[in-house]
């Protein structure tokens, strides 16, 4: 009775379940606030930058804008850091509320990378500029 119909039926099955598993959401369609890279790709690309001058083991104090308008970047740039440079220290020089802790700098440091933002007070010799940001080696 289903002989003729059961390539068809299993066709059918098979369609229905190839398009169940299609994601409704694709990655074209997801706003530029769910991925801040996109948003500003100079970021990444200065993280990337140093990482390839930074060794392994380092410490880097991150300085990043607080409440740059960025839609949360700020809160996002630590994170991001982290991973994009995988195998140091990461610490940031501003807790969220946008206080400055000095204290991160000394003795602590090997690094410290500054992103659209002045570098701190202090004996700090540039390695690399560029994306946006500064690399600088040393500790006052």
């Amino acid at each position: 009775m289903y002989g003729n119909r059961r390539p068809w039926l299993a066709a059918l099955v098979f369609g229905v379940v190839v398009f169940g598993a299609l994601d409704p959401l694709p990655m074209g369609r997801i706003s530029s606030y769910a991925r801040p890279d996109w948003r500003v790709p100079a970021y990444p690309q200065f993280l990337t930058e140093v990482a390839a001058r930074t060794p392994p083991g380092a410490t880097v104090v991150l300085a990043v804008p607080i409440g740059d308008g960025e839609h949360g970047y700020d809160t996002y740039a630590f994170f991001r850091a982290t991973y994009l440079l995988a195998g140091r220290r990461v610490i940031p020089l501003m807790d969220p509320d946008g206080r400055v802790h000095p204290e991160r700098l000394h003795h602590r440091s090997n690094f410290i990378a500054a992103w659209r933002t002045p570098l701190p007070p202090g004996a700090f010799e540039p390695i690399w500029q560029g994306h946006g940001g500064t690399l600088s080696w040393g500790a006052p």
